[in-house]
């Protein structure tokens, strides 16, 4: 479903439709600007370099098994709420699928916990409960080369 929203550009106060999603909700389409004043700033943007390169990698040693108890201790906390009654809210992901022989045997999806702001991804195939890889998002500081942890900010 597309949903288009009268908005007012932030900087030139003029209206202008925005489409939040689905076809034609890219190029020029924002939220924040019209179509004319996001032309502007795409036009600007490109003479910038991107900074940061965004990536994950697999996490071993005592970070894999801190990753490993910090996802138990969510799941105690879930069951704890779902007994009592709360609503147990989950980020969800497409799982991979492990074909055999032409039939799904187990899928593996993925579980995100977040530890002093790092996030973790941590994949289980269904047949083994045993976490099989453990993931933290990391960037890569393109001038410098730099690796460290994603941190997350939320205002």
């Amino acid at each position: 479903m597309t949903t288009h929203r009268r908005r007012r550009c932030a900087h030139c106060q003029a209206l202008y439709s925005h489409q939040s999603s689905g076809p034609g909700s890219d190029g020029l389409n924002n939220e924040i600007w019209c179509p004319d004043c996001m032309a502007v700033v795409n036009a600007a943007l490109k003479s910038v370099p991107v900074a940061v390169e965004r990536f994950s990698e697999v996490v071993t040693g005592a970070d894999r098994d801190a990753a490993i108890l910090a996802l138990h201790d969510l799941e105690v906390e879930r069951a704890k709420k779902h007994a009592a009654g709360e609503l147990v809210i989950r980020r969800v992901y497409a799982p991979l699928f492990y074909m055999d022989e032409g039939k799904i045997t187990a899928t593996k999806p993925h579980e995100s916990v977040t530890i002093e702001g790092v996030s973790y991804m941590i994949g289980t195939w269904s047949d083994n409960r045993e976490p099989q890889e453990v993931r933290r998002e990391m960037e890569r500081d393109l001038r410098t080369g730099e690796t460290r942890p994603w941190v997350d900010v939320w205002d």
